[in-house]
């Protein structure tokens, strides 16, 4: 057939142990692929949410370090309430006043206003740093006193501003002072400036590139770890975008852009300073250990595809092996079949009991049946020639009968030429009989009518029997009847 396949005449590209190498390289390239997309991504998530979970754990902490800080403040006012609750004279609340000033330290001041008191009439204004206010400032028009007188011997933490004595950035708990009565007597407060919370901010890790922010409720930054020149600026002024929206959105966890850069953020609530908590760590800092598995995991891979090749090739080899010794068995093989000197005695050495064995077992089998039928083949032929000489023989004394037959035939051709011409002649003269009855036959019939013309004649006419020449003429006529045998008269 033109189609048929024929290996000996195809164009060989790569051969059979190439092709299982390349095959295994392949398959093991596309797994390691396959499973560092795979791994890469649940990494990946993974790292998303452990920053999530550190966000989540650095505000956490916030929150626990700015109330411990606050606690000594906390104590003091409450301290100095139960003083003036049990009678205190003013000469002890100023002594009291300025042993705070000595505890919580210049930066932390101290001072009680009272409208009206057992005191002073018109009230009083004491400050542990000895500090006096200028003319028009009035302790109970600020916002510390209003705010404090409203909530009901509670400490409240005001919104941040401009400390009159410092000119610096603060913001004061105070507390509403009730006498023995539970009358409205005063409020107590202590100034907390800014650099407490910055110095706060800067403990908490939020690793390379990331700040956290305290925002108050009218967008005012209290402090911010990574710029200081923020503090006290309205969040409309930094560089990220629609802050406000992202903190109104009550999103606990967004990406946003900051100078082109992205940047995980997670909010949170501050209780003590009622300030809202924004926490950012950029994505480069992030993937930073992403990227090192990564590599880690392209080296590892790249280990993984070269010991898989060499395993490959040693396995390859293993089973390309006896598949090559049965290859060279075959071609060897049929070589000799095509000069006519095939040895069929030869046999394929059977080296495993797996397909490749089976395969050499089959073979040898194969040859074994060949073998048989080949010997099968000779005996039949060998049978062919001698029933063919017998054949011959028999065909030489056939020729030598047959030229008797035919020399006996021409004897018997001449005879039968002899016989036939007698039987010719025997032909026209049975034909110059037939004639000859069939004119005696005819004249039979005519006598016959004669005869009976005669009869009816002679009954007719009986007298003319006694004419004597009548007589003779019938009685010569019953003769000439008599002899031909068609007398009528005679019966049968």
């Amino acid at each position: 057939m033109e189609n048929e396949f024929d290996p000996r005449t195809t164009k060989k590209r790569f051969s059979v142990a190439t092709r299982f190498t390349l095959q295994g390289v392949i398959l093991v390239v596309i797994s390691s692929f396959f499973l560092c997309a795979v791994s890469l991504g649940i990494i990946s998530r993974l790292i998303i949410k452990n920053v999530n979970h550190q966000l989540s754990t650095t505000l956490d902490t916030l929150v626990t370090k700015i109330g411990a800080n606050f606690t000594p403040y906390k104590d003091k006012l409450n301290m100095f309430a139960l003083a003036v609750e049990s009678g205190a004279s003013r000469s002890a609340l100023n002594t009291l006043i300025n042993s705070y000033s000595s505890t919580l330290g210049e930066e932390s001041p101290c001072y009680f206003a009272t409208r009206v008191s057992r005191y002073e009439p018109e009230g009083f204004y004491i400050d542990s740093t000895n500090w006096v206010p200028e003319h028009d400032w009035v302790p109970t028009e600020r916002n510390w006193y209003i705010e404090a007188a409203k909530a009901n011997g509670n400490i409240i933490c005001g919104l941040s501003y401009i400390d009159a004595r410092t000119k610096s950035l603060c913001i004061t708990l105070s507390r509403l002072v009730q006498d023995s009565n539970k009358n409205p007597f005063g409020v107590v407060a202590i100034d907390i400036y800014i650099k407490a919370f910055i110095q706060l901010l800067s403990q908490m890790d939020l690793g390379r590139g990331g700040f956290i922010m305290l925002i108050q409720e009218d967008g005012t930054i209290l402090a911010d770890s990574s710029a200081s020149n923020n503090t006290s600026k309205n969040i409309s002024e930094t560089k990220i975008p629609d802050l406000r929206g992202l903190i109104a959105s009550g999103k606990k966890t967004v990406t946003v852009k900051i100078d082109g850069k992205k940047y995980l953020a997670q909010f949170g609530d501050e209780p003590e300073t009622k300030c809202k908590m924004a926490a950012f760590t950029p994505y480069a800092a992030i993937y930073d250990s992403f990227y090192q598995t990564r590599r880690l995991m392209i080296f590892i891979s790249v280990i993984f595809v070269v010991i898989a090749i060499i395993i490959s090739t040693l396995t390859t080899q293993k089973i390309i092996g006896p598949l090559k010794s049965l290859d060279s068995f075959i071609t060897s093989f049929i070589s000799s079949m095509t000069r006519g000197d095939a040895d069929y005695s030869r046999r394929v050495q059977v080296l495993s009991k797996d397909e490749i064995g089976n395969l050499a077992a089959n073979f040898n089998l194969f040859i074994k049946q060949l073998q048989d039928g080949i010997a099968q083949i000779r005996e039949a032929r060998e049978n062919e020639i001698r029933m063919g000489n017998q054949l011959a023989a028999e065909v030489q004394n056939l020729v030598v009968s047959t030229k008797e037959t035919v020399a006996t035939s021409q004897d018997s051709s001449s005879a039968v030429k002899e016989i036939v011409s007698t039987m010719e002649d025997s032909n026209l003269l049975s034909e110059n009989i037939s004639k000859k009855i069939k004119d005696v036959s005819e004249r039979g019939l005519a006598l016959i009518k004669a005869e009976e013309a005669f009869n009816l004649w002679m009954d007719i006419y009986p007298e003319s029997e006694r004419w004597p020449e009548a007589l003779k003429a019938q009685q010569s006529h019953d003769q000439f009847m008599d002899y031909i045998g068609l007398n009528p008269k005679n019966g049968d």
